[in-house]
């Protein structure tokens, strides 16, 4: 990255003093943070499941999101999951795969969320009809919320700039 390039994504009046962490970097913003942890709901599901199930509620969570293809929800939860990790990792002695990770995360989460969004895509032209199974609202809300996260990793200045920012190592 360029001199020019960091001084531009460093700019102290772009973002609030508490948007950096203490390596002078900007933090994930909770919609980021948010969208990864939608993007891994294949593994999220089944821990706020039991979550649930352990403090008394009787509600059964894993079908409000049921994923089509199991096998396939829980291959492709694994990039989300491992740029959540590069998130908490995200310290300059992190080897170079944390910061390979890092540096295309942006790329990363638009592919993820094209890749998550061709299934329910796909189930829902299948199954247009006279009447729609309940499982097609579920489908339209998964490529409804994909296409949101989506159009945030590719216009917002925020998750460019978080992506592009990595402390410098020791």
């Amino acid at each position: 990255m360029t001199e020019m390039a960091k001084k531009e994504t460093r700019d102290p009046l772009l973002y609030s003093f508490s948007a950096y962490d203490q390596y002078a970097c900007l933090k994930p913003s909770l919609l980021l943070i948010a969208a990864l942890l939608f993007l891994s709901r294949s593994y999220v599901m089944p821990i706020i499941a039991a979550v649930t199930r352990f403090s008394g509620s009787t509600a059964d969570l894993q079908n409000i999101l049921p994923d089509a293809n199991p096998v396939l929800g829980y291959l492709l939860g694994v990039p989300a999951l491992a740029l959540l990790y590069a998130s908490i990792k995200r310290t300059p002695t992190s080897g170079r795969f944390v910061r390979w990770l890092w540096n295309n995360g942006r790329s990363l989460l638009v592919v993820i969320t094209l890749a998550q969004s061709y299934v329910p895509i796909r189930e829902l032209l299948l199954s247009v009809g006279p009447s729609l199974p309940s499982s097609s609202v579920a489908d339209f809300l998964v490529v409804l919320v994909n296409a949101q996260i989506l159009i945030f990793a590719l216009t917002s200045r925020r998750v460019r700039d978080t992506f592009s920012q990595f402390p410098e190592p020791i």
